[in-house]
């Protein structure tokens, strides 16, 4: 439920599952003074906390399932990220802002903004995840001072990228805009005075041939939770992480997004004043 203004006039967003508005979006030296009113933060540590821990008894009940069994442990990461992004940022923008006196009692102003901006990314993601229980049994993990510290796990090879061409150059490209324009006066009619403004802006994000490909792989990891704040998962034997070759090609997806938002608004008020005696 966040929303930014600009000048008084909320500004729409070009994102499409929230309302921030990206502030590095407009170049600094286009603001003069920034209030924050509420706040929205993130915390990028990729990693999944865990307080279960089950495995394969090699027994199959009744009707054929597995059983599993459970062990006593504490809290343990069951999965863990490691990104790393190739960013390249290019913003352009445009500023008019024009007012025009007929008398001492009487202004009229414009205020325009446009701002552009490309965002190219690569991103690599290596993802790891403990197995399945029924993919593995007691003698595939180690448990030491009940923390897993060794385990099999999924692991993932991702990579986001776009097209080969000139304005992707094999990246994705995030495209947004933001535009916004002001029409007002101020009058003075004796005692009276009024003021009106109306506005429009519009935000839009277009992400074209934005592509995810996917290799798999399954092998064992050494789990190190010994900084909580860095827990960290690497091979057990380490030529499995450098082997591409036993990667296995999983998915690819491509996708084209567009978003967009428009805001018009029109503010009117008359004061009154009373002259002393």
């Amino acid at each position: 439920m966040n929303s930014v203004t600009l000048n008084g006039i909320r500004i729409p967003s070009a994102e499409g599952d929230n309302r921030n508005v990206q502030m590095d979006l407009i170049p600094a030296d286009m603001i003069q003074t920034i209030e924050v009113s509420k706040d929205f933060g993130s915390d990028n540590v990729n990693g999944e906390w865990a307080n279960a821990f089950e495995f394969n008894t090699g027994e199959e009940d009744e009707d054929g399932e597995p059983i599993l069994e459970e062990a006593d442990v504490d809290p343990y990461t069951n999965l863990t990220e490691q990104r790393t992004y190739l960013v390249q940022r290019i913003r352009r923008s445009f500023s008019a802002n024009m007012d025009y006196n007929f008398n001492p009692d009487n202004t009229i102003f414009l205020k325009t903004m446009y701002n552009w901006r490309d965002d190219r990314e690569n991103r690599y993601v290596l993802e790891q995840e403990i197995l399945d229980a029924e993919d593995f049994g007691i003698d595939d993990f180690t448990i030491t001072n009940g923390v897993p510290t060794r385990f099999p796990a999924q692991i993932v090879r991702e990579t986001k990228a776009g097209l080969d061409d000139n304005r992707s150059k094999n990246r994705r490209l995030e495209d947004q805009r933001m535009q916004d324009y002001n029409l007002g006066g101020d009058y003075l009619f004796g005692s009276l005075k009024m003021d009106w403004m109306g506005s429009y802006a519009k935000a839009s994000e277009e992400r074209l041939n934005e592509r995810y490909a996917v290799f798999a792989s399954e092998y064992s990891v050494i789990n190190d939770n010994s900084n909580t704040k860095f827990p960290l998962m690497i091979a057990e034997i380490p030529a499995d992480a450098d082997n591409l070759d036993g990667f296995e090609y999983d998915e690819i997806t491509h996708e084209n997004q567009y978003t967009a938002e428009e805001d018009t608004g029109l503010l009117f008020y008359i004061l009154g004043f009373v002259s002393p005696s």
